[in-house]
């Protein structure tokens, strides 16, 4: 895409994909604990865990090679990568709103589980 100037401007999706590379080499390369993991403002507020809670160490795992304590973490972490690329791809599809609409039911069905007080449900948070 040219601007009126003849420069090329990059895409926001652009942007998001370097910004997510330097998050991913930061926290590959850096050692655990140098860095403050954020603080999730809605866990604060309310005691409750959001479906993105875990998500930061669930990534530092993943990078690490730790593949089941990045699951352990945040149990949507991969599927929602693909759940993601998936929408990505089909913008403008037929499919788009049903995957959309499945995929904020799961996230809310997730949500609603991990802050439930049952033994099993206990899994689903993150260490």
């Amino acid at each position: 895409m040219m601007a009126p100037g003849g420069s090329h401007m990059m895409k926001p999706i652009t942007y998001l994909i370097i910004g997510g590379l330097c998050v991913c080499v930061a926290l590959s390369l850096l050692p655990e604990g140098l860095l403050p993991l954020p603080e999730c403002h809605i866990h604060r507020l309310t005691g409750l865990l959001c479906p993105g809670c875990g998500t930061t160490r669930a990534l530092r795992a993943l990078l690490h090679g730790d593949f089941a304590l990045s699951l352990r973490q945040n149990l949507l972490l991969l599927p929602g990568f693909v759940w993601l690329a998936a929408l990505t791809l089909i913008k403008g599809n037929k499919l788009f709103n049903g995957l959309l609409w499945g995929g904020i039911a799961i996230i809310a069905l997730f949500t609603l589980l991990r802050n439930l007080p049952c033994p099993l449900c206990e899994l689903l948070r993150p260490l």
